[in-house]
């Protein structure tokens, strides 16, 4: 059955990216191959995606020392690039989570625990940023002309985010709320066991508001960066793109769906969900296309995880090193 459900997730994206391009006007895709492209601000969006993933490892970083674990910063952005790969070649990015809760653990013996700690509440976190950024920019840009949609993604984000700072309270106060959380999310059937590891794991926040703060406003800025590239892509490709309150009401959301564990990394997913969504804003130019603005985004986002590969792999030799140092120690 699970390896059935695993192909499954493999074969989503082999079926929506086809039909997603058979949805896409071919007028609109001539279009925008005869277009002048803005190459420059295409280097810029790229930039500011790849300042985005640094900080999101940097992100990592502070909760992995917060767990005990002495990762320092240019460790941190070499396997978060590696972690990056991983996660577009793997179901929903378990596999760059993965990577780097084994490559700490390898690093610094006896850390196994702090370091899938780490990895859980990175991702936990991270989620949470983006839902507290498309919640935030549909109510306060929303207006009474949104689509159902928009309305229900509003309303359901605003739910999520009110229990979602319950839960980091809770997390900050620890004790007894903790323990009694503990024990009753793992009676749950099936994800009981997953569900008492991650809260578990938020104990890494007990009695350290400070923390929660610093590692919110970097989720916060990463996917707000991330929206901001994609918003630079439309323009350097079209000359009347959706404004960029439209963006952000509809980009954050769309993310939201690719983070979900359906597909490796969202492909075909997220792609689907940028589509449809862009479908929620009113008086956008035909020739817009939001499937060549996804593809484009993708792109961007692998070339980025490439050029931080190399930087991984031109550091071998320096890890080797620090490698047989600790063995030394030990």
């Amino acid at each position: 059955m699970r390896s059935s459900l695993k192909w499954l997730k493999y074969l989503i994206p082999l079926i929506i990216l086809p039909w997603l391009y058979f949805q896409v006007d071919p007028q609109q895709l001539e279009q925008l191959q005869q277009q002048p492209k803005n190459w420059w601000l295409l280097g810029v969006a790229t930039a500011a995606c790849a300042l985005a993933m640094i900080i999101s490892f940097l992100r990592w970083q502070a909760i992995a020392r917060a767990v005990g674990i002495p990762l320092d910063s240019s460790e941190a952005v070499k396997l978060g690039f590696v972690g990056q790969i991983f996660g577009m070649i793997s179901p929903g990015s378990v596999g760059g989570d993965l990577f780097k809760a084994i490559a700490i653990a390898r690093q610094h013996k006896q850390s196994g625990a702090a370091a899938v700690a780490s990895v859980l509440v990175d991702r936990a976190v991270g989620l949470y940023g983006l839902i507290l950024l498309s919640t935030i920019s549909l109510v306060l840009f929303g207006d009474g002309n949104m689509t159902v949609l928009l309305k229900g993604i509003r309303n359901t984000g605003i739910v999520l985010t009110i229990v979602g700072a319950v839960g980091l309270l809770i997390a900050v106060v620890g004790g007894k709320w903790l323990d009694w959380i503990e024990h009753l999310v793992q009676r749950f059937p099936y994800v009981g066991h997953t569900l008492r590891r991650l809260v578990k794991s938020l104990r890494v926040f007990e009695n350290r508001p400070g923390l929660v703060l610093m590692v919110l406003l970097m989720s916060f800025m990463v996917h707000l960066m991330l929206m901001c590239s994609l918003f630079m892509i439309s323009s350097s490709l079209y000359a009347t793109p959706p404004s960029f309150v439209a963006h952000l009401q509809v980009v954050p959301s769309a993310m939201v769906v690719g983070a979900l564990p359906i597909a490796p990394a969202g492909l075909g997913v997220q792609e689907l969900a940028l589509v449809e969504m862009f479908k929620q804003v009113p008086n956008i130019d035909p020739a817009f296309s939001g499937l060549a603005i996804a593809a484009a985004y993708r792109i961007t986002t692998i070339l980025v995880s490439l050029i931080g590969v190399i930087y991984y792999l031109k550091s071998k030799p320096e890890i080797a090193e620090e490698d047989h140092a600790r063995l030394r120690e030990n």
